[in-house]
């Protein structure tokens, strides 16, 4: 259970411009104790499980009470530059980068999207804070497609569908391993470096990854790992906005 005063109560906060007039909220100095959070992924190093998704590593779920405390201050200080007003579900983890580029799947071969089961007027918000001291472990980039979203969902369908050699075959021009400057199809527009106690939070709809140039260095071990704190929230967008009338004249 975390601290009653977990996070920071006053955080610094700044926006990073992303394609089709998005922001990431950059927010450095999110918890007022991160080291405590290191020592419980220290401590429960055992209880990490090899991701059932697309995260190219291993991830320990954290409780209801953190969950609910992340929430919450994401409520009171982030929702409403994302545009959002309410929280309606949300999984939060500790991750730790751990498979080499020669065991990643296709999938994992280019930048990703966060964003399906869906309702009309949902978004899903992801976050990650950095919990590592040595910045060379990667940040995190966020790309923008470079060919048709018709192309680029027929890529996605055979990155989930075709082995590694049918894929490689197909889509030569896509390098195995993690994806960093950008290639033929993803244009690199924007990055955070890495800080320790810095969070991102944005729209999971933009394209993004781990900025990972150093695959040998990523290990199951949270005090060398690239360890950090995944979220994602499910959302209600906030409704826009009426327009202000127009004063009369006279």
């Amino acid at each position: 259970m975390p601290p009653p005063a977990w996070f920071a109560p006053a955080p610094a906060i700044r926006h990073l411009p992303l394609p089709d007039d998005r922001i990431c909220l950059v927010v450095d100095g999110l918890l007022s104790d991160p080291l405590s959070l290191v020592a419980q992924a220290c401590a429960g190093v055992s209880r990490f499980q090899a991701s059932a998704h697309a995260y190219p590593g291993h991830e320990l779920r954290l409780d209801h009470a953190f969950t609910q405390a992340l929430v919450d201050h994401f409520l009171r200080h982030l929702a409403a530059p994302l545009g959002v007003d309410q929280v309606l579900a949300a999984a939060v983890r500790l991750s730790l980068v751990t498979r080499p580029e020669t065991s990643l799947d296709p999938r994992q071969w280019f930048c990703h999207r966060d964003h399906g089961g869906l309702a009309a007027g949902e978004c899903l918000v992801a976050s990650v804070l950095y919990l590592f001291e040595d910045e060379a472990l990667g940040g995190t980039s966020f790309y923008r497609p470079r060919r048709t979203m018709a192309e680029v969902e027929a890529l996605v369908r055979d990155s989930l569908a075709l082995r590694r050699e049918a894929f490689r075959s197909r889509y030569p021009e896509i390098a195995a391993g993690y994806l960093v400057d950008g290639n033929a199809w993803f244009e690199r527009v924007a990055w955070s470096p890495a800080r320790f106690n810095r969070a991102l939070f944005y729209d999971g709809s933009v394209f993004h990854s781990g900025d990972i140039r150093q695959p040998a260095r990523m290990l199951l071990d949270p005090r060398r790992g690239r360890l950090t704190l995944n979220a994602f929230l499910r959302c209600r967008r906030a409704p826009p906005r009426p327009a202000p009338r127009p004063t009369p004249a006279r």
